[in-house]
């Protein structure tokens, strides 16, 4: 999410120079925040608010997800240039929504907070 801030645009432009660059994968992440928090994380004001995209963590988390039809259009964008569409995926609610577009590869998260 913090590459390309939530806007799907950014992702699919990121997506091209990925392939121009000779990657072979271009890999998401997907959340569902209010899965992963607890209340008084999610309720909590960002820890540096100068970098918040909303006035809580949850409100910035949700900011920068997007949501699997998003990711079912970059799916098809890395088909459409030759790129692998990958995701990690860090709950069941992402991962339910992702196996969803068929992708060739799912990472599941390594979360560290």
């Amino acid at each position: 999410g913090c590459n390309h801030m939530g806007q799907f645009e950014i992702a699919k432009e990121l997506l091209t120079l990925a392939k121009q660059s000779g990657a072979t994968v271009g890999k998401f992440q997907k959340r569902c925040p209010k899965e992963l928090l607890t209340d008084e994380q999610y309720t909590a004001p960002h820890p540096n608010p100068h970098n918040s995209y909303g006035d809580t963590y949850g409100a910035h988390r949700e900011f920068l997800e997007l949501d699997v039809n998003q990711h079912h259009e970059l799916k098809k964008h890395c088909d459409e240039i030759g790129l692998l569409y990958s995701c990690s995926v860090w709950d069941t609610t992402s991962a339910r929504e992702i196996v969803s577009i068929n992708p060739p590869l799912i990472k599941v998260g390594s979360p560290s907070n």
